[in-house]
């Protein structure tokens, strides 16, 4: 019985202290939600305003994995379908399912596409500004 007795107890216990927690954490919430928060408008590349080194490199990756993803979602297959139709390995389809595009070269993760019967399609064009040119994907249906 006392057993019971203190298991109930360290319940109530623990309980409290996240419903205390809880609680803190709302008030907390509401004083950041008072301040002023200033907003900076970034570029439409998150890892040049991040400052990481190749931001364009990773930019086209992260959307050739989402494309990938989206793909796969669309067809509704389980991972072990991808495998069998890509040859990558159960490991690698769970990485590209998470965004997690370090490992990957841009040309495998085209490669893939290709292999779901994607047309992956690469445009050249000179900038009428002069600038640095970029490397982009464009998603067309």
């Amino acid at each position: 019985r006392k057993k019971v007795r203190l298991v109930a107890q360290r319940r109530k216990s623990i309980s409290t202290a996240s419903s205390n927690a809880t609680k803190r954490q709302s008030k907390t919430m509401k004083r950041r939600d008072a301040e002023e928060v200033k907003a900076v408008i970034g570029s439409s590349n998150v890892f040049a305003d991040l400052g990481l080194e190749n931001p364009d490199e990773l930019l086209v990756k992260a959307d050739l994995a989402h494309a990938i993803n989206t793909e796969i979602r669309s067809r509704g297959w389980a991972q072990a379908e991808v495998v069998k139709r890509t040859g990558l390995t159960q490991s690698d389809v769970s990485k590209i399912g998470r965004m997690k595009t370090d490992g990957f070269s841009q040309e495998r993760l085209q490669k893939v596409l290709i292999q779901l019967g994607v047309d992956v399609e690469i445009r050249l064009h000179h900038r009428e500004d002069g600038q640095t040119g970029t490397l982009r994907v464009l998603e067309t249906a």
